[in-house]
């Protein structure tokens, strides 16, 4: 009787054993850590996805955020709501093919903002509202679609095809009002050669096509003069006054076109338990702003260079319960922008074509980025690390050259920041803890402007306008003293009656600059404060 009773308990620890063990493989998995493993996964060439280790693995997320405070940039706003959906999918149809999806929506709100009424950045040239007191509510919607396929046809020689496609809208509800609509495409084909046990190599080329197109208008009857900066660089360029031609042009949409080509090298290397990992890409754009037709006007042409490298170096020990990744990424890109000079002429049947002359160089911008992070993963349990632990710098150059002849504008800002997060996974017998605790401080260098001329002006000759308001800004926000904290806790678990993980977090950071002399910027030790909300699953 003893006897049944002892095999009867050892046969339902057995049977608990067994299901807490499935129930802690199906919790055991961090969509990002995975992805961040390899980092062929983050490249754009598709044929890499055929070294994916998993069958599939896919995350889904919805989250809600609210923002406030003065510290932002120039077309930054002191609230801001932000509702995303996301869903992204690693899936192995078959041990020759594997694909990957994501697909996003964000739904952006802010209110009080100026500063760009464009939603890109790095622009050749900017258009800015001339006034501070016309500040109003944009909205934004942003939808992000992305799908790549890796083929491996022969012995782990593979190719792939990827598509990343990006469409939003983007409104000022206060006038001068804008309209906003953009179009962002690029399509990589890829190949993947493994030349030995320990050389991969990897090769892809991308199509990129980019267009934003602007509407102004106002609301009803309005005698008020609407004014704008056609900002060439560093707050200095000429005003525009709202009405029927130009930038600004009420009677057009006018289109901030730009496409081109770019090129991807990729190897990997590894011995024993180092590897190496270096990509190197280049892409060439041109664009311009405008028509183009004998008809219209097209105001600047522009042209984009931009050299890229990211390495990885890679250490795994034998046992599998840790890694450790040293990643260096470094990017140059150049940005040179010229006006168009012209002249309208009326035909004999009264219509207007207009004939183009030497063009004026306006602008000519350079970014220099260089990222450097250290990240352990230790004590990892089958797909979960116990810690991870990232160090990071940060360092971003910034040099602007605006010319309205004889005029020019010099600008050179350094940023320097550093980062850590730390994250803890506590296993529970019925789900897992995530506590990340994040730092970072920041402070740069330089001067507002430089203003100067190549030779001595006329009388006739006006000083270009400037927005001294928005150049301090921008010159406090990204060059004085400023530091962060964050504190993130995530759940996951299994829903009961189900094999489904599900996750719920929430989030908080805090940022807080120092500026204690009187600017005309007008901030006085700015912070924000950014609280989220998420749930979302895991399978």
């Amino acid at each position: 009787m003893l006897t049944k009773k002892i095999t009867a308990l050892l046969f339902c620890l057995l049977l608990y054993s067994s299901y807490t063990h499935a129930q802690d493989t199906l919790l055991l998995r961090d969509y990002r850590y995975i992805q961040l493993s390899s980092p062929w996964l983050t490249q754009r060439n598709a044929a890499a996805l055929t070294l994916c280790d998993n069958n599939h693995i896919a995350e889904t997320e919805l989250s809600f955020s609210y923002g406030s405070g003065k510290l932002t940039d120039i077309s930054g706003a002191p609230s801001i709501t932000n509702l995303q959906a996301a869903i992204e999918s690693y899936y192995r149809i078959n041990p020759r093919t594997v694909v990957f999806g994501a697909i996003s929506y964000d739904n952006f709100s802010g209110n009080d903002m100026t500063g760009s009424v464009f939603m890109q950045d790095r622009l050749p040239f900017d258009i800015i509202e001339d006034s501070l007191t016309n500040a109003g509510r944009k909205h934004r919607d942003t939808y992000h679609l992305t799908g790549g396929c890796g083929y491996d046809i022969y012995k782990g020689f593979s190719v792939g095809f990827k598509a990343d496609y990006t469409a939003a809208n983007y409104a000022k509800y206060k006038d001068l009002r804008h309209k906003n609509k953009l179009m962002d495409l690029k399509f990589t084909a890829g190949i993947l050669a493994p030349v030995t046990t320990w050389l991969n190599i990897g090769a892809d080329y991308t199509y990129l096509r980019r267009t934003e197109s602007l509407k102004f208008d106002t609301y009803g009857t309005n005698e008020k003069v609407y004014k704008s900066l056609i900002d060439f660089g560093g707050m200095m360029g000429i005003v525009e006054q709202y009405g029927n031609d130009g930038y600004t042009d009420k009677t057009h949409e006018m289109p901030l076109f730009e496409d081109g080509h770019s090129g991807s090298l990729q190897l990997s290397l590894s011995h024993g338990f180092l590897s190496l990992f270096n990509a190197l890409t280049y892409s060439h754009t041109t664009g311009y702003y405008g028509r183009k037709s004998p008809y219209t006007i097209t105001y600047t042409e522009h042209d984009r260079d931009i050299l890229a490298e990211h390495v990885r170096l890679s250490y795994l020990p034998s046992l599998g319960t840790s890694r450790f990744y040293l990643d260096i990424r470094y990017q140059h890109e150049k940005l040179q922008n010229r006006m168009n000079t012209y002249r309208g002429l009326t035909n004999t049947n009264g219509a207007t074509h207009y004939e183009y002359y030497d063009e004026a160089e306006t602008s000519d911008k350079c970014w220099r980025n260089l990222d450097i992070d250290y990240t352990m993963y230790l004590g990892i349990r089958h797909e979960l690390p116990t810690w991870t632990i990232t160090a990071g710098y940060h360092w971003q150059q910034r040099d602007l050259s605006a010319y309205l002849y004889p005029f020019y504008r010099l600008q050179q800002l350094r940023t320097n920041e550093l980062t850590a997060t730390v994250t803890r996974n506590i296993m529970l017998p019925k789900g897992v803890w995530s506590v990340t605790l994040n730092g970072g401080y920041q402070k740069g260098a330089g001067d507002p402007y430089k203003d100067g001329t190549f030779i001595t002006p006329s009388n006739k000759q006006a000083q270009p306008a400037s927005m001294e308001v928005l150049l301090w800004r921008d010159y406090q926000y990204l060059t004085v003293p400023q530091y962060n904290i964050g504190l993130q806790m995530k759940y996951s678990f299994l829903i009961p009656g189900t094999r489904l993980h599900t996750h719920v977090r929430a989030a908080f950071d805090y940022r807080r600059a120092s500026i204690t002399d009187e600017t005309p910027s007008g901030f006085h030790n700015p912070d924000r404060t950014t609280f989220t909300i998420a749930a979302g699953h895991t399978f």
